[in-house]
């Protein structure tokens, strides 16, 4: 997001082979997560927030950036998740995988439910709109990078469980 967003740009990928994927806040960990990684296993670090994720082929991502006068990143910085939470819900009903977009109010009791927090992990807590299953369990991991330029949202979604 070198030059402003003007418009809404979309990205879906997959992941060939199994890598560590870390937030940019975890930098830091990258060397020593590294050091104790089997051998050709990957790891880089992604420009958004958020926790580690083991990726592979179970996972589908997606990036969407979008100018800063969207409607879905205006507001408190929890909020601009819940357009992409929702985007993930419908898609996902479209294809008969019955899942829910977590609103904030409920995360703290959710994740208490769960069992202890594992905060460096992605799939290790909930945060706010992020997509679970009729369990509670985490079907897809939102982060988000803001910039002068624009904001970039990213979705992990586990596609077999």
């Amino acid at each position: 997001m070198a030059e402003p967003v003007t418009q809404p740009r979309f990205r879906v990928w997959t992941y060939r082979d199994p890598a560590i994927v870390l937030g940019c806040s975890q930098r830091a960990r990258q060397a020593d997560a590294a050091a104790r990684l089997p051998p050709g296993m990957g790891i880089m670090v992604r420009p958004s927030g958020g926790g580690a994720v083991l990726t592979g082929p179970w996972m589908v991502s997606a990036s969407v950036v979008l100018p800063l006068a969207h409607p879905w990143v205006q507001g408190r910085l929890p909020e601009s998740y819940r357009g992409l939470g929702q985007l993930h819900v419908d898609v996902l009903a479209e294809l008969g995988v019955s899942a829910r977009a977590l609103p904030e109010a409920e995360v703290a009791a959710v994740n208490e439910r769960r069992g202890p927090v594992v905060g460096w992990a992605c799939y290790g807590s909930l945060a706010p709109w992020e997509v679970v299953d009729a369990a509670g369990r985490k079907l897809v991991g939102l982060a988000q990078r803001r910039q002068r330029t624009g904001v970039l949202l990213v979705a992990g979604t586990l596609v077999t469980v």
